[in-house]
């Protein structure tokens, strides 16, 4: 069985965020959303980090 995608391990109410974020900008400015997203996660103490890689998927998977 495969390792759980590391958005799955995320709370829900961050993925919303990040979904709100990567709409506001049209589905662009990877890089800045990911940030923000690693940010977003320091500030509630989780030490999970998420790569624009991951970030790039997720806004693909939402766009369609």
């Amino acid at each position: 069985m495969p390792a759980p995608k590391k958005l799955d391990l995320i709370p829900d109410a961050l993925r919303k965020r990040l979904e709100a974020a990567l709409m506001a900008r049209g589905f662009s400015d990877i890089v800045k959303v990911t940030e923000e997203l690693n940010f977003w996660l320091e500030a509630e103490g989780l030490e999970v980090r998420i790569g624009k890689t991951a970030v790039g998927a997720f806004s693909l998977l939402l766009r369609r």
